[in-house]
């Protein structure tokens, strides 16, 4: 079932009017494409990774999908209402969490700032505070709870806001760089909490941007990965890692490897590559086979006919980091 789906989406930002200050000349910049004809579907309950260089478009889809912008041309749904004609529909089940702690009020508690807001959904003071108090638990928020928002770090800031993205329940969740700003642990802890209790417990289906690829592969179901306002290519990394290369490398550890049983494997045809290293007797191989023609079991019919004894052989997944730039660098030329 889906969830989100956008057709063709463009949106273009106007022409800018700027003044030589030399001049006083009227000047215009050209139009900025910030989505080219983007189409995408989210399935319910999917976690989308949306990454891409800094201007692809990630925010501008994430603040068109809540309302917050409307599209030069196209159409989205999230669920089956259009955020054009029923945009007021659509803000009453998603939530938008952001890194931008400014919009809370800073000399209220956490409690007061969680009940304000809760009040702009309209919601009741009997729903909300249980609500209220469930979150609080959830993100391991009660402890800070009646402390002024000033005096949190911005971990714990960064928290509240997920409380607040989720006063009313929302079903469809976007997550803005939510990890930004935050230190190692901090971040490991947030996406911890986003992954055992948001997700464990409610189901959400989630878009979530970030330049960090090892939350996004902890977390995400499916990536798109933007660039130059387009999606260049959406699925599983498993789906991404077969769209940029047809080679494929394994991982081998051999004992009792035979003299000349290494030159004999890298004069294989399909062989692309070999690495090797040494260590009291035991030997650490990376074989790259170009995934056309070549076939593992050839070498390691050629390891055990030379009398080798293989313990371990394991296929090596490209991480999304080199995914992301191989595809970006295609998309550019060739530059980064």
């Amino acid at each position: 079932m889906k969830a989100i789906e956008l057709k063709d989406v463009v949106k273009v930002y106007p022409n800018t009017a700027l003044f030589s200050s030399f001049h006083r000349e009227r000047k215009n910049t050209e139009e900025v494409v910030a989505l080219d004809r983007v189409s995408l579907t989210v399935d319910k309950g999917e976690i989308l990774g949306l990454v891409g260089p800094n201007g692809a478009g990630k925010t501008t889809l994430i603040n068109i999908l809540c309302t917050l912008i409307i599209p030069t041309s196209g159409s989205a749904w999230v669920g089956d209402k259009d955020v054009l004609t029923e945009a007021s529909d659509v803000r009453r089940f998603v939530g938008l969490v952001t890194s931008n702690e400014r919009s809370f009020y800073w000399r209220l508690t956490g409690r007061q700032n969680l009940h304000f807001f809760s009040n702009l959904y309209h919601i009741s003071h009997r729903e909300s505070e249980s609500w209220i108090e469930e979150l609080l638990d959830v993100l391991d928020l009660r402890p800070y709870a009646d402390r002024r928002f000033d005096s949190y770090s911005t971990g714990i800031r960064q928290r509240f806001a997920f409380a607040r993205g989720l006063l009313h329940r929302p079903s469809v969740i976007f997550m803005d760089e939510p990890t930004k700003g935050l230190d190692p642990l901090a971040s490991t802890e947030l996406i911890h909490l986003i992954r055992e209790r948001i997700m464990a417990l409610w189901s959400p289906t989630v878009i979530m941007t970030s330049h960090n690829m090892k939350e996004i592969e902890q977390l995400c179901t499916k990536v798109a990965i933007m660039g130059r306002s387009r999606i260049l290519h959406c699925g599983t990394i498993y789906e991404l890692s077969q769209s940029v290369s047809t080679d494929k490398s394994y991982r081998l550890i051999v004992s009792k490897l035979q003299p000349g049983c290494l030159e004999v494997i890298e004069g294989m045809r399909d062989i692309v590559g070999v690495q090797s290293s040494r260590h009291e007797g035991i030997t650490h191989l990376e074989i790259t086979l170009s995934g056309r023609n070549g076939v593992i079991s050839d070498v390691l019919r050629t390891l055990l006919s030379g009398g080798g004894e293989v313990t371990h052989c394991s296929e090596v997944s490209a991480s999304l980091q080199e995914i992301f730039s191989r595809i970006i660098s295609s998309s550019t030329g060739g530059k980064l």
